[in-house]
């Protein structure tokens, strides 16, 4: 009996030197610099909040010296633009950071076995593997991580004996490693909406929608106008303060019985026949990049709402500015010399399809509201009332291949860049108005009759 008692204790040892199934993983956050990551939950720690050191360390016997795993940051004038002089700079940097802490190192004493780039969530980083003597035939091995981040340089260093002790905590290290992200306070909040109209992973998405144009005049019934058909391609950019929206709409006008795509069209409320302008405009930006304060009210800035098993994120847009088409410029175009306008639209996906992290870009419904002052291929001048358009549809798995065959088949034949999502980012949106103000100084439009 005593034998098996040994027998079952020898099988343990390994187990119990190197913490397995012990106290698990906790959790550190450090809201002022804005990381987070995970360490074995029986290890000591210290913390300097305000710096943004700390320092997770265990021991695996009285006879070892101490495994540590620290952050530190350092703070640099500019932020990291070349990688490659990043890199180049890093080795350097930490045999004079060793040189300065170890009496009697010299530079040829430390060796660098390895280095390379990863990465870490949204951010690249340096890994450095080396080791070093410590005194006597006793050496350190170690590993140094640096990502840079705006004007910050977050260390990650790791150190162990060299030999078993350091095997025995390299999982632990590398756990620590894989886990570090630089966070905003509420950035899965904003991962989510991304994965909702875009794809984390930078690939172009494509909503597609359907609906219908109603004509609203005071103290008159509604006036039905015509389809609309359309979508919108779109591709998400990371950027160390949010993202960048990239993307174009097409929005198509058809007969309300026959389907077909509108060359012209018989408005109802002049009695006149007018020649139809389609919707393409290049681009339709967001800029979701935000400061540290914006990001604490994200929530609000994105507003989402929970509705059982499924998520709507909601935007109420109310623009209120300068009509590019003023009435004196354009009479007849023009209902007025200030723009205003409603949109209301909402995303709807599945609460699961967000809780899978193994899915960066997740299914989704599109409703809309638009309210518009008149089109200004309507031909309506002041005349009181709006146009309402409402819409509904959805995310494409295949992308613009997914569109219907005589959207698709328009889009290449009349506009082909519309095909494929913007590559970079720029400003001013454009718009129905600032479209037609430009294709009418460009002579495209026939403005007779102002």
């Amino acid at each position: 009996m005593r034998s098996q008692v040994i027998f079952c204790l020898l099988l343990l040892l390994p187990a119990l030197i190197r913490g397995e199934g012990g106290a698990g993983l906790a959790t550190q956050v450090n809201s002022r610099h804005v990381y987070r990551l995970e360490y074995p939950a029986d290890w000591q720690v210290k913390e300097l909040a305000e710096s943004g050191f700390f320092e997770a360390s265990s021991q695996l016997d009285k006879a070892s010296l101490t495994n540590t795993f620290r952050v530190e940051i350092d703070s640099v004038a500019t932020p990291t633009e070349d990688f490659a002089a990043f890199m180049a700079t890093g080795i350097e940097e930490l045999r004079a950071e060793l040189l300065a802490e170890t009496p009697g190192l010299v530079a040829e004493d430390v060796v660098v076995l390895a280095t390379s780039e990863l990465k870490l969530g949204r951010h690249t980083a340096q890994r450095i593997d080396y080791s070093y003597p410590l005194y006597g035939a006793l050496r350190l091995r170690g590993i140094r991580v640096r990502v840079p981040w705006l004007t910050k340089i977050y260390k990650l260093t790791c150190n162990a004996e060299e030999g078993w002790y350091f095997d025995q905590v390299a999982a632990d290290f590398e756990a620590m490693i894989a886990s570090f992200r630089v966070e905003h306070p509420n950035q899965a909040h904003l991962d989510n909406y991304i994965r909702t109209r875009a794809d984390l992973d930078g690939g172009e998405r494509v909503f597609y929608w359907q609906g219908s144009a109603y004509g609203l005049i005071p103290g008159e019934r509604r006036k039905d106008l015509f389809d609309v058909e359309g979508y919108s391609i779109v591709r998400a950019i990371p950027d160390e303060r949010g993202y960048l929206l990239l993307s174009k709409e097409v929005m198509l006008f058809k007969h309300r019985q026959s389907g077909e795509i509108l060359e012209t069209w018989y408005n109802p409320m002049t009695g006149r026949e007018n020649a139809v302008i389609h919707v393409f405009n290049d681009p339709t930006n967001m800029d979701l990049r935000f400061t540290d304060e914006y990001f604490q009210w994200l929530t609000q800035v994105l507003p989402c709402t929970e509705l059982g098993d499924q998520i709507s994120w909601h935007h109420e847009f109310f623009p209120h500015y300068p009509n590019v088409l003023s009435r004196s410029d354009y009479p007849l175009f023009s209902q007025s010399d200030t723009y205003q306008a409603v949109d209301i639209s909402n995303y709807l996906v599945d609460r699961a399809d967000l809780e899978d992290p193994l899915q960066h870009s997740v299914p989704a419904i599109y409703t809309f509201t638009r309210v518009y002052p008149w089109l200004p291929f309507m031909r309506m001048g002041e005349r009181p009332g709006n146009l309402i358009l409402t819409g509904r549809g959805r995310k494409l798995e295949g992308g613009f291949g997914d569109l219907p065959p005589v959207l698709r088949e328009y889009v290449l034949n009349q506009a082909p860049g519309f095909a494929r999502a913007p590559d970079a980012y720029s400003q001013p949106n454009s718009t129905i108005w600032s479209n037609f103000k430009k294709m009418a100084e460009e002579g495209l439009i026939d403005l007779r009759g102002q």
